[in-house]
Formats: C-alpha cells, sequence, structure tokens
C-alpha cells in the first residue's frame, strides 16, 4: 500500500502567473504519484491564470486556501521621495482611507515574516491538521516559497510528535538575509526558522550555496539534500538543430516572469532596458530581445526606445521548441540581495534546450555563475557595470558573426543528470526511505 503524503504548496495552478514558477511542484506531484497518495493544499489567488497547457492533473486531489494577497495583476509602483512626501501624494491620489490602509500595512510588515502568512500559511496550518486526520497522512512536504509557509511545521509537529516531515527550500533567493537583520520581523523569523529546521525530518535545498550555509550555521549536514530543479524533458529530440539565422542581429530569448517599474523587485528588467536606452542606433539594431511570460508593469514607453518585442504567454508545451529559435537565453537577477542562490528552473530548461546561456546579473550570482561559466555553457555579464555590458555584447555576438560560439558554448555538455523525473524518484526513494524508520524529534523543540 502507498504512503500518503500532503504537500502544501502555496504556487500551483491554476493560480499562478506563470507556469515555471509552479512548475516544481506540479512535476513533484505528477512524479510523486508513483510512490505516494498524494494530495496537495495550495492558495487560491485572486486571479485564475489557467493551466498553461498542463493536462494531466486531474487524478491528484487539491484543496485550495483563498489568499487574497497572492498574484495581483500588477505590481504596486509606489511615489518617489521621503515618507512624508509619498504619504502626501497617496492622499492627494486616493483619499485619507487609502493613506491609512497603507499605513496600516506598512505596520504588519514590520511584525510578520511575510505577506502570505496570515492570508495564507496561518489558514493552511489549520486546514493541513482537518486533511492529516481525516486522509490518515503519513508524511507532509512544506513546500517554500512563500518563507512564511514554515509556520505550517510548528503546528503539525505540535499535533502529531512522529510524523514525517520534509521542508523543501525551491527558490533560494527568498529566504531573508536573517542574521544581517535586527528588526522584530528578523527576529520572528529567526526564531521560527531555526524551530521549524529542528522539527523537520528532511531538509531539501534547490541550490548548492544555500544548502552550504544552512549545513554551517545549523549544523545539520545529516538531515539535508540536494535537490536541484532541473528541467521537464520533452517527447522532442533532445538534441536540437539550431533554427537561428546567419545574419547580423544577435537573438536573445527570455521565458518567464518579468516586469518593469519596481526597483525593489529581482526581475526588474529597466536597468537592462536603461543601457540599451542610452546605447547608440548602430549598437542596438544588432541586438534583439524576445520575451515570453507575465510582463507585469507598463512597458509601452520602451517599445521604440529598446530593441525588444513582448510576445506573450505561450503554452508550456511549446516552449523548448520556441527556446531553440535563438542565439542565447537569458536568466537575468536585478538586485544583489540573495542573487547568490539564483538557479531557478529556468536554468535547466534553457540547457535543456541546447542553448548557450547569457546570465545578466549582479557579480554575486556565485550558483548561476558557476554551473553556466564554469562548465562552458554560456556568459555572464555585470548588470551593473556600462563597460562590462558592451564588451561582452560585442564579444558574443562577434562569435556569433564568426561562426565560433563553441568557444563560450559545449555543445557535447551532458544534461541529463538534470532531468526532473530523474531527480524526483531520487527524492521519492530518500522520503519512503525515512517514512520506515521510526522518528525520533527531541521533546525540547516539540514546543
Amino acid at each position: 500500500m502507498k504512503k500518503k503524503m500532503l504537500m502544501i504548496a502555496h504556487h500551483f495552478l491554476p493560480y499562478s502567473p506563470t507556469y515555471g514558477q509552479c512548475a516544481r511542484q506540479v512535476t513533484l506531484a505528477q512524479h510523486f504519484k508513483k510512490f505516494f497518495d498524494i494530495k496537495i493544499l495550495a492558495a487560491q489567488s485572486v486571479n485564475n491564470f489557467g493551466y498553461f497547457g498542463v493536462d494531466d492533473l486531474q487524478n491528484i486531489p487539491i484543496e485550495y486556501v483563498r489568499d487574497k494577497n497572492a498574484y495581483p495583476k500588477q505590481f504596486e509602483v509606489g511615489f518617489e521621495g521621503n515618507l512624508i512626501t509619498k504619504a502626501l501624494k497617496l492622499m492627494q491620489q486616493d483619499g485619507l482611507l487609502a493613506l491609512l490602509k497603507k499605513m496600516f500595512i506598512f505596520i504588519k510588515s514590520k511584525y510578520e515574516i511575510d505577506k502570505y502568512e496570515y492570508s495564507f500559511s496561518r489558514k493552511a496550518s489549520k486546514r493541513a491538521l482537518r486533511i492529516i486526520e481525516s486522509d490518515d497522512i503519513d508524511c507532509v512536504l512544506v513546500i517554500v516559497p512563500p518563507y512564511s509557509a514554515i509556520v505550517t511545521i510548528k503546528s503539525i509537529r505540535r499535533r502529531y510528535p512522529k510524523m514525517l516531515i520534509i521542508l523543501d527550500f525551491q527558490d533560494g533567493w527568498v529566504v531573508p538575509e536573517l542574521l544581517k537583520l535586527n528588526s522584530l520581523k528578523a527576529f520572528r523569523s529567526r526564531r521560527i526558522e531555526r524551530k521549524s529546521i529542528m522539527q523537520s525530518n528532511r531538509i531539501a535545498f534547490a541550490t548548492p550555496s544555500m544548502k552550504s550555509v544552512y549545513d554551517e550555521y545549523y549544523h545539520i549536514h545529516i538531515k539535508t539534500k540536494l535537490v536541484l530543479n532541473g528541467y521537464v524533458a520533452t517527447s522532442h529530440d533532445h538534441v536540437r538543430a539550431s533554427k537561428t539565422d546567419d545574419g547580423e542581429i544577435l537573438r536573445i530569448g527570455y521565458f518567464g516572469k518579468i516586469h518593469i517599474g519596481n526597483k525593489d523587485y529581482f526581475r526588474d528588467v529597466r536597468k537592462i532596458f536603461d543601457y540599451f536606452d542610452k546605447s547608440d542606433h548602430d549598437f542596438k539594431k544588432r541586438f534583439q530581445f524576445d520575451i515570453y511570460g507575465y510582463f507585469s508593469g507598463d512597458y509601452s514607453q520602451w517599445i521604440d526606445r529598446v530593441p525588444f518585442n513582448y510576445l506573450g504567454v505561450i503554452d508550456h508545451n511549446n516552449v523548448q521548441e520556441k527556446m531553440s529559435d535563438y542565439d542565447f537565453l537569458m536568466l537575468f537577477h536585478s538586485e544583489e540581495e540573495r542573487a547568490e542562490e539564483v538557479l531557478t528552473g529556468k536554468v535547466f530548461e534553457y540547457l535543456y534546450a541546447k542553448r548557450p546561456v547569457l546570465v545578466i546579473g549582479t557579480k554575486n550570482m556565485f550558483d548561476a555563475r558557476t554551473l553556466i561559466e564554469g562548465n562552458k555553457l554560456g556568459v555572464f555579464i555585470d548588470i551593473d557595470n556600462d563597460h562590462d555590458m558592451t564588451t561582452k555584447l560585442n564579444y558574443i555576438h562577434k562569435l556569433k558573426k564568426d561562426d565560433l560560439m563553441h568557444e563560450i558554448y559545449d555543445q557535447e555538455y551532458d544534461v541529463s543528470q538534470y532531468d526532473r523525473k530523474y531527480i524526483n524518484n531520487l527524492y521519492a526513494e530518500d522520503i519512503l526511505q525515512l517514512c520506515t524508520k521510526s522518528l525520533h524529534i527531541p521533546s525540547s523543540i516539540m514546543i
């Protein structure tokens, strides 16, 4: 008889704006079906974004918790100026009630782990306890992000001391730099995180650097595993023939969620657009950026100033074919904070497409740079250095023109180790082994 698993995953279809954002949860559920009787507890956002071509979730039971804070249609773009100036402008534009609401949200943000703590995670804790009891669940998989999902572990462990709990840190950059902050929010986060880490039987990390940091700080290497995001293999021929042209234009494709107009968001493309906006016409005409996915913010003013096309959201089943049209596939991260750990599923999908990867980001994108440059799979460009942007872009443009792409890209690199089915099967087998062991959680952390 199969073991019964409850997966708590805030990001899930159809309430996520991009397939890539919840792809790992979806494929985990699909691959884990042969190992477990699985049920999913996910967030129901205010908007339904569809299934992006996924049609085999019918046999997986899913319960949703309504989350008013999940995935608004647009990011809110704030006013410029100091706090008083911003407050006056907001009251002038939207009225006193809007200002009071904003003040309440601001005060609450100083205490909450993140904006989902009470809109989703606390409610999910209560729902999870009911599901565990009614469905006789054997193990619980808690997926981060959102970071506040860790609060579910305490209530589950208190009610079910011998429950097998797996804490899965999916995206490295969602973990706050807890040790550098001294706010009430950071204090709560540190305390809750430590307890959740200790109360978990297995902790999985999606990036090497994050696993290393946690292993060293908490001394937990015995119960941690590296579980990379990986790619989803398709029925298409794995080694794809090039469809790119031999012309003067270097074509760069980006696939995934993106934004413009919020300097605090790590996927704000404004730095790249600003760079091309001030470049001369002859330079611009040598490049073409095509963007696929959920693009929030007002990009209309940039259409005539930057060599880019926004081509909308596409079915995930067609993504690999589209990727093969480009000379380079772009990964970018616009902020230094948490850039060390950026190693998302997008990177591995790019590798599976057999295309060089163009990493544009801050210097501390260590995991991405190590994978791409260390294995001769593409080029890194410092997003904060215009000289580096110009030098590297000219360099790769010349490589294409002279048919010398092999100098920066190893076409024979074996990507099969990153096949998500292979990775997930090993992950499931590890969890099943844990299910057979007697579980012991120290009484000191049962509080």
